[in-house]
This record gives structure tokens, sequence and C-alpha cells, in this order.
């Protein structure tokens, strides 16, 4: 797995561990698919190269390599695969269940800022492909481009890079926003009064 250069901040799919604990992930998953009542129907008969799919459209959106995108697909195309699946809610639900108990069993990195990242991005996802699996066509034009995924806006760049400089972790980061937000807030609050 390529590493960022120090003093970067890594992307999701480097913090995750690149792409063999991606592949690992969905491998994984898709085999315990087929033992879930629930979703078992949904995909079988699913090819066999599905898992891999996931994994390197995940990665990708999680800002691995275009791997998907240049070989696989596109976002059009995972979206079109989706039309009259008619997906349920019930299966929507146990599918992220059954993803992230996958996670935890294959060691994805359990810290709270890569999992509200991680949950943040199955959530969506797994919603839009509900509501795709119902929809006549796809709405997205064809030469979208792929979502991606990212920790967010833990702090402005300035702090961001005073923060790599002296090697903080992502927790830390987050700290500092909400120690800078309640500051902030404070002073904003003090001149409302004052004014």
């Amino acid at each position: 797995m390529e590493t960022q250069p120090k003093g970067t901040v890594p992307t999701l799919y480097e913090w995750a561990g690149g792409m063999e604990k991606f592949e690992a992930w969905t491998t994984l998953f898709y085999q315990r698919v087929h033992q879930d009542s629930i979703l078992e129907p949904v995909f079988r008969g699913m090819a066999p190269e599905h898992a891999q799919h996931v994994a390197h459209f995940i990665a990708e959106v999680f800002r691995g390599p275009a791997r998907y995108s240049s070989e696989e697909g596109s976002h059009y195309a995972m979206i079109h695969k989706h039309l009259g699946k008619y997906l349920t809610e019930t299966q929507r639900k146990r599918w992220i269940d059954l993803i992230l108990d996958t996670a935890d069993t294959i060691g994805l990195p359990d810290d709270p800022e890569f999992r509200s990242a991680l949950v943040g991005y199955l959530e969506w996802g797994s919603r839009l492909a509900v509501i795709n699996s119902n929809a006549a066509s796809v709405s997205e034009p064809a030469d979208a481009p792929m979502p991606t995924w990212g920790w967010g806006k833990p702090v402005d760049l300035i702090c961001l890079n005073q923060a790599i400089s002296l090697q903080y972790t992502p927790a830390q980061l987050l700290h500092i926003r909400e120690i800078r937000t309640d500051h902030n807030s404070l002073i904003e609050s003090r001149g409302k009064v004052e004014s």
C-alpha cells in the first residue's frame, strides 16, 4: 500500500489499510450475504466478480486508485445496476448491519473518526440505492464523476497544517475543531450582547 508523504492527512482509503483490506472486507461480506435469509434473495445469482467490483468502487470513493471507474464501470453504471431491484428498507438496514459487522470482523479501523466517515458513506449510498432501485431510469448524467468521501472539514487549513506538523491524530483534530467552534460561538454571542 502506498502511503502519503509525512505531514499530510491520509485518505480514508489509506487509513483503512489499502486495496487488500477493501477486497477482504467485501469478499467476506458477500460470503455472509449468501447465508443471510434477508439478503440472499437480492444477491442470488450475482457475478463472481461482484465482491471485487464493490471493493474497488468503495476504495475509489474513499480516494483510493481509480480502478473501478477506469476498468469496471462508472457511477452511472453502478446506479443503473440497482434499477428495478425494488429494495426495501428492511433489506437496506440488514445490508448496513452485516457490512459493518464484517468491517469489525476483518479489523477495519474502529476509531470514531473513521467509523463516522464509513457509516456516513454507507448510510448515504444505501439510501440512494433504495431510491434508485425503485426508479424507472437513472437521473444522473452518464458522465457524472465518481463521488468521493473524506474526513469532513475537521479544522481550517491553516490550523490543519499546524496540526499535521505536530502529528495530531484525527481525534485530536476534531477536539481542536470543537474548541475553536466553542470559542467562536462565545465571541459571537458576546458581540451580539454588546451591540
